[in-house]
């Protein structure tokens, strides 16, 4: 790679390129007789493809300005556009564009972008996305026993403790641990809100006491919770253009860093509602608590 700033800019423009349009052809430092003039023209890069019976050509004009590009560079690669004949123009800035740039070239349908890419060079930049967390999970759960039994030792301040058994006798785990492993696989609602009466066991429980075992009915009585939190998920790897009229970013996928769930629950902001957020979140990921 070369040594030159804005050479190296332009390279790093062309491999972005390459990697939105694969099956393109994408040149650097092309040379292109203009149609007008006669004379040839320096294009810093050019896109040719063929779509049927037809050969599109792109040119790029790359702009390692350390301020915004204004509208005399516009008007200088617009005619460029014209004399070559191209179909399409796009200007790649480093530092985006004046306002009155982006009015003309908006005018004449030339994509004006911001280079976007997180590797480690001199344009790196910081990219995050908005994304809102959701978890749902039990907030408080009961317990209705009933039956005709006879309970020596019945654990009343911690029934959740409570060991019961399948018709053949043998031991299925206490309360909590049938419930904990019932709502890990997914057989409770999921929604937020109050559930009575769910099922513990399939078929009939017994418990063990004085020896004895006896049946006895049980069932969960849930109350489910969601709870909401904001932030902003850094990306890590990211490498595309941002169009400067949409504000869009453009760009063949994305990676993001490894969500950490303590980390939103003790940093991200805790909300209320999505409705009450200033900017729209790009994903809505929803998650089970695990118990």
């Amino acid at each position: 790679m070369t040594s030159v700033k804005w050479k190296r800019f332009e390279e790093l423009v062309k491999k972005v390129q390459e990697e939105l349009a694969p099956d393109a052809v994408v040149k650097l430092d092309d040379k292109i007789i203009g149609q007008e003039t006669g004379t040839i023209r320096q294009i810093d890069i050019s896109v040719r493809q063929s779509i049927g019976n037809y050969d599109i050509l792109v040119a790029i004009d790359c702009k390692d300005y350390s301020r915004p590009v204004d509208v005399k560079d516009i008007e200088a690669f617009i005619g460029m556009i014209q004399d070559i004949h191209a179909n399409k123009g796009v200007v790649v800035s480093a530092s985006g564009f004046t306002k009155t740039a982006k009015r003309r070239g908006e005018k004449v349908g030339l994509n004006l972008y911001r280079l976007v890419d997180t590797g480690d060079h001199d344009w790196q930049v910081m990219a995050y996305i908005p994304i809102v967390c959701k978890f749902i999970g039990p907030q408080k759960y009961s317990f209705a026993f009933s039956g005709n039994i006879e309970i020596v030792d019945f654990p009343f301040n911690e029934p959740q403790s409570l060991t019961i058994y399948n018709t053949n006798d043998c031991e299925l785990g206490t309360i909590y641990d049938i419930m904990k492993k019932n709502w890990n696989d997914n057989q409770y609602p999921i929604e937020a809100g109050k559930y009575d009466n769910l099922e513990l066991t399939k078929g009939v429980t017994k418990i063990k006491s004085n020896n004895r075992y006896q049946e006895l009915n049980i069932k969960l009585n849930l109350i489910v919770e969601s709870r909401l939190y904001f932030g902003e998920l850094p990306i890590q790897k990211l490498s595309g253009f941002k169009d400067e009229l949409t504000g869009k970013t453009i760009s063949r996928g994305f990676t993001t860093e490894i969500i950490d769930v303590l980390n939103v629950q003790n940093n991200w902001e805790r909300i209320n509602s999505i409705k009450d957020l200033a900017v729209e979140p790009m994903f809505i990921l929803e998650a089970g608590d695990i118990l």
